[in-house]
């Protein structure tokens, strides 16, 4: 009961942070629905369909998959299609964190151009395309985002075919309390898996640490890796930094 009681306030602390809740009626009906869930418990492995792979929650995790996954995300965005499953997880480090793990089916990735990117043009872009989703977070009553900087530029690990970077979110400019959100993109033989770290800590290790160690515990299944391309098999239409910024901010 107590870890359940947690993971409500952890799960309320995001939903109203994130979406700027501010009427209590709204509040009262997010604490009634977010229990109702089918959350999975700590060190639970669980298969993520969509992108046929496979991961582990750490400790002091919870998880919701599938439909539930989706319509938790709902919460937060207009597009939550592609979702797969969202973590809840407290942690020393950390005030708390919420993990958001999506699949975009859109070919196999090419990742030749990945060492002519501008990380500066790049920080430019993702805001373009935030501002895309903005005229649709406009018309739902979702906030406004946009990024202000790097919190780490992005790097990209060609052991797991994975790239990281992190940067400082906003939801207007008198937020006095923006979030981290770390991403991840893992690719895939047919897409890729995206990853989403958010924080409202600002002394969080957003990178180096708590990512890559999540990270461990998710793999892709065996013939739908980024190594099992074979030619013949579908490819996307831009290679990795031409599509970087859409890949990481774009939610359709």
């Amino acid at each position: 009961m107590i870890k359940k009681i947690q993971l409500v306030l952890v799960i309320l602390f995001f939903s109203m942070t994130l979406s700027h809740a501010s009427e209590p009626q709204e509040c009262s009906e997010q604490e009634s629905f977010l229990p109702n869930l089918d959350w999975v418990a700590t060190a639970e492995t669980f298969s993520l369909p969509l992108s046929h792979s496979t991961v582990s929650l750490p400790d002091q995790a919870y998880a919701v998959i599938g439909e539930d996954a989706r319509e938790f995300y709902s919460l937060f965005d207009t597009n939550c299609d592609a979702v797969e499953a969202v973590m809840a997880i407290t942690h020393p480090t950390t005030s708390s964190c919420l993990v958001f793990e999506s699949f975009n089916e859109g070919g196999y990735i090419s990742i030749d151009d990945w060492y002519g990117l501008d990380t500066e043009q790049l920080l430019v872009e993702m805001n373009k395309v935030l501002e895309k989703d903005n005229v649709e977070r406009r018309k739902n009553n979702f906030p406004e985002l946009f990024l202000t900087r790097w919190v780490h530029e992005p790097v990209f690990d060609v052991s797991t075919h994975t790239v990281y970077l992190a940067v400082e979110q906003m939801a207007d400019e008198s937020d006095a309390q923006p979030h981290i959100c770390t991403i991840a993109l893992r690719l895939s033989r047919s897409g890729y898996e995206r990853i989403t770290w958010v924080v409202t800590d600002n002394q969080c290790i957003p990178l180096i640490g708590e990512l890559p160690m999540l990270l461990k515990t998710h793999s892709f299944d065996e013939g739908y890796r980024y190594s099992d391309y074979v030619p013949g098999d579908k490819k996307a239409n831009q290679d990795l930094v031409t599509s970087l910024a859409e890949l990481t901010m774009a939610t359709k």
